[in-house]
């Protein structure tokens, strides 16, 4: 299934999937990726980390869904890969907050400046072959 392009939703419906817990952000996109593509995956296994999910997925236990920010090293060192699945990735908001009172300390500015300004074009020149191509 790695490398092949061109993937459906459906094409995943034998697939076990190591899934996040209920509520997580990352569960929650899963399902509603599913929900449009009108299919219900088959859940194997459930984990409280992305850590867990990702070792789960290189022990070959079933596939996983995780931000693509989480498997880096491990697409970089060919442990991962990501599936070309139509519909995906999933693009989802980034917000960061704090209080309107109080004065962030130079490095918690400097991150809020990064997330803010950099984070997308990090990512797209890190992962850009990834960017529009993937579970």
């Amino acid at each position: 299934m790695a490398g092949e392009t061109g993937l459906r939703a459906e094409d995943l419906r034998q697939q076990a999937f190591i899934v996040r817990e209920p509520g997580s952000g990352t569960r929650s996109a899963m399902e509603s990726f599913f929900s449009q593509a009108r299919m219900q995956p088959r859940y194997s296994m459930e984990l409280q980390s992305n850590d867990a999910i990702k070792q789960a997925v290189m022990a070959n236990l079933g596939l996983g869904f995780l931000s693509l920010h989480t498997i880096g090293l491990e697409l970089q060192a060919g442990k991962l890969s990501v599936l070309q699945v139509n519909g995906a990735p999933l693009v989802r908001a980034w917000n960061v907050v704090h209080p309107l009172s109080k004065l962030l300390s130079p490095a918690a500015e400097a991150f809020r400046y990064f997330v803010l300004e950099h984070a997308e074009s990090y990512l797209a020149a890190r992962f850009g072959q990834l960017r529009h191509s993937g579970v």
